[in-house]
C-alpha cells in the first residue's frame, strides 16, 4: 500500500511523511510499554502502603509482574522497533536506487550528445519513475539544451561570418599587395624596404616608381590606426602617387595634391604621415619632404649619422590648401653612403617592461651592423626587444643604397629614354594638331609643363616613343627655359642657393612674365613633332645640350626667346 501510494504521489513530501509516521510509531509502542511497566510497579507499592497504613496481621498477598510478562514486553518492543525501521531503512534505499536510475538515464542521454540535432530531441525527464519536486530541474535543464542549440545556430552563423570576412580580407590583401602595389612598383635593386604589420592589413606603405622623364620617386607613409581602416585610409594615398608620378608631376605637386585628396575623402581624425623622396639622376638632387614622420638618416657606411631629414611639416590630410607647404628639403645626391627611414612603429614598440625601442638604440645598431644588413638586423633588434610581444603598430623601414644607385644611373637614364620604343604596326602620330599653352605670374611656380602636355599627348593617343622623348625633351627645356630666360638664375650657386633663388624669384613674377608653349604635330613629308617653347624676357640659352642622346632626325635650335625643338616619329635602331 505504501509503494502504491508512492508511485500514484511520486512525492518526497509523502515519503518523508510516511517516515515521520513509522518513526512516531516506533516512539509509540516503546512510550507505551514502559509506561504500562511502570503503572504496574506503581499499583503494587500502593497496595502495600495500604496494608502497612490498616495495620493488617496478615500480610495482602498480591501477584506481581512476571519475569515472562517483562520479557514479553521488551521482546514485542524490540521486534516491532526492527521491523519499522528496516521498512524505513528500505524504503530510503528505494528512494536513492529510484533517484540513481534517474541520474544514470539523464548521463546517459548526455553522453549520446552530438551534434545541435541531439540538442533538439534532448528531453531531460527519465521515462520510468521520478519524484515531481525533480521536474523544475529537468525543465530547466530541458530549457538550457534548447538555448544551447540557438547558441550552437548562432555559432554556426557567426563562424560562417566569420570565414566569410577572413575570405573577404584575403582576397582584398591578394588585391591590394599582390596586385595593386606590385603593378604600381618600380623596384630598384638600390632601394630595399621591408614591412611587417600588426594585423592582415598594413597601415605602412612602402612603394618605389619611377617617372617618365627618369626620376626615382619613394613613397613611405603611416596612415592612423590599424588594420582595413589604416589601409583604406591609404589607399588614396597611393592612387594619387602612382598616377602623378606616372604622368611625371614634380614632388611639390604630388605633395599637395595627396594633402588635398585626403581633405576631399578622409574624415577629420583621419590622417596620413608621410616621407616622400625624390632623386633626380639628371640633377644630381635629392628632395625630401617629410611630414610628422621620424627623421630620415643619411648615414656612411660606418654607420654614422651625417644629415637628419626631420619633420618640418604637418602629416597629409589636416591643413588647407592655404597654409599647407610643399616644399622639400634638397640634397646633393651622393655617391656613398645610405638614406634610412622608417615608421613610428620601430621607435615607439614597448617591451614587458614598458621600455620603448628608442632612436637612440636604432642608431647604436647602424653603428655596430654594416650597412647591407640594416633592415634584417633592425626587425631582429625589434622583435627581441619587443620579448615575443605583439607589435602594438605597423613597422616599416626602407634603405636606399647611394653607391648601387650610383651604379644603376647610366642604365636607369637609358630605360627612360629607351622604354618606349616602337613596336610593330604602332601609329605614332593619328593625325595633324596643334596646340598652345601660356602661362603666366605665380602659375609659374604651382603648374608643370611636361606632366601637361603628357596627359595632352597621352589623350591625344600619341605613340609611347614619341611621346616619351617630348616628354624628356619638355622635361629638361622647360626647366632650362624658366632658370636661365625669365629668372636668370646663375648656374653655377650650390644648391641650397639655387633653389633659395628660385623661390624668390618665382614669387616677384607677375602677369607680364610668362612662358608659351606650342606643340604642333604633322604628318609631312613623315610624322613628327614641333616643340617650341618661349619665355618673356629676351636672351639666348646659355645651354643647348640635350639630357639624353636623340634621334638622329631630331633637331634643337636656340631662337631669341627660347628653344625650338623637333622630334621624327620615324623608327630608331633597338637599344642593345
Amino acid at each position: 500500500m505504501i509503494l502504491r501510494l508512492l508511485q500514484r504521489t511520486r512525492s518526497l513530501r509523502w515519503l518523508f511523511l510516511i517516515s515521520i509516521m513509522m518513526s512516531s510509531t516506533v516512539v509509540f509502542i516503546g512510550a507505551t510499554g514502559i509506561s504500562s511497566l511502570l503503572y504496574e510497579r506503581l499499583m503494587a507499592e500502593q497496595v502495600q502502603a495500604l496494608a502497612q497504613e490498616f495495620d493488617l496481621q496478615q500480610p495482602y498477598s498480591q501477584k506481581g509482574i512476571s519475569t515472562s510478562v517483562r520479557v514479553t514486553y521488551i521482546f514485542t518492543f524490540a521486534l516491532l522497533s526492527c521491523l519499522v525501521l528496516a521498512l524505513a531503512a528500505w524504503l530510503a534505499h528505494w528512494m536513492l536506487l529510484q533517484l540513481q536510475r534517474a541520474l544514470d538515464t539523464f548521463q546517459h542521454k548526455v553522453s549520446q550528445i552530438q551534434s545541435s540535432r541531439d540538442l533538439a530531441s534532448f528531453n531531460a525527464h527519465p521515462e520510468h519513475f521520478s519524484f515531481r519536486e525533480l521536474e523544475p530541474a529537468f525543465a530547466s535543464i530541458n530549457q538550457l539544451t534548447r538555448q544551447l542549440d540557438s547558441i550552437l545556430v548562432d555559432k554556426k552563423l557567426l563562424e560562417k561570418a566569420i570565414n566569410q570576412v577572413e575570405q573577404e580580407n584575403d582576397m582584398a590583401a591578394n588585391i591590394l599587395y599582390g596586385h595593386l602595389l606590385v603593378k604600381s612598383a618600380d623596384p630598384l635593386a638600390s632601394v630595399e624596404y621591408k614591412i611587417r604589420s600588426s594585423t592582415n592589413f598594413s597601415g605602412d606603405l612602402v612603394l618605389v616608381k619611377k617617372s617618365p622623364g627618369g626620376q626615382v620617386f619613394i613613397l613611405l607613409a603611416d596612415a592612423t590606426g590599424h588594420g582595413l581602416a589604416a589601409t583604406i585610409t591609404i589607399m588614396p594615398v597611393m592612387s594619387v602617387f602612382d598616377s602623378m608620378v606616372g604622368k611625371g608631376h614634380q614632388l611639390p605637386a604630388i605633395v599637395s595634391e595627396m594633402n588635398k585628396r585626403l581633405l576631399q575623402d578622409l574624415p577629420d581624425d583621419r590622417f596620413v604621415a608621410a616621407t616622400l623622396i625624390e632623386i633626380n639622376l639628371q640633377r644630381g638632387e635629392m628632395s625630401v619632404w617629410n611630414g610628422a614622420m621620424p627623421p630620415s638618416f643619411y648615414v656612411n657606411a660606418q654607420g654614422q649619422v651625417q644629415h637628419s631629414f626631420c619633420s618640418r611639416n604637418m602629416a597629409l590630410g589636416i591643413l588647407d590648401a592655404e597654409v599647407f607647404n610643399s616644399s622639400p628639403e634638397r640634397y646633393s645626391l651622393p655617391d656613398q653612403g645610405y638614406l634610412l627611414s622608417f615608421s613610428d612603429g620601430l621607435i615607439e614598440q614597448p617591451n614587458q617592461h614598458e621600455q620603448l625601442f628608442g632612436q637612440q638604440r636604432l642608431l647604436d645598431l647602424l653603428a655596430r651592423t654594416p650597412g647591407k644588413r640594416w633592415i634584417e638586423a633592425i626587425f631582429d633588434e625589434v622583435e627581441a626587444h619587443a620579448q615575443a610581444m605583439e607589435l602594438l603598430d605597423d613597422v616599416s623601414v626602407c634603405q636606399i643604397d647611394f653607391a648601387q644607385l650610383s651604379r644603376e644611373i647610366p642604365l636607369l637614364l637609358r630605360k627612360s629614354q629607351m622604354q618606349n620604343l616602337h613596336h610593330d604596326g604602332e601609329q605614332p602620330l593619328s593625325c595633324p594638331f596643334e596646340w598652345k599653352l601660356r602661362l603666366q605670374g605665380e602659375q609659374l611656380s604651382r603648374q608643370a609643363l611636361p606632366a601637361l602636355c603628357h596627359d595632352l599627348l597621352h589623350n591625344l593617343g600619341m605613340g609611347k616613343d614619341l611621346a616619351s622623348r617630348a616628354y624628356s625633351c619638355l622635361l629638361y627645356f622647360s626647366q632650362l627655359v624658366l632658370d636661365q630666360l625669365l629668372l636668370k638664375l646663375d648656374t653655377q650657386l650650390t644648391l641650397v642657393d639655387y633653389y633659395q633663388q628660385k623661390s624668390l624669384a618665382l614669387k616677384q613674377l607677375n602677369l607680364g612674365d610668362f612662358i608659351e608653349l606650342q606643340l604642333e604635330g604633322r604628318l609631312e613629308p613623315q610624322p613628327h613633332l614641333i616643340i617650341r617653347i618661349q619665355a618673356s624676357q629676351s636672351g639666348q640659352v646659355r645651354s643647348l645640350t640635350p639630357p639624353l642622346p636623340l634621334h638622329p632626325e631630331d633637331r634643337i635650335e636656340a631662337c631669341a626667346q627660347g628653344v625650338l625643338l623637333h622630334l621624327s616619329a620615324s623608327p630608331r635602331p633597338q637599344a642593345v
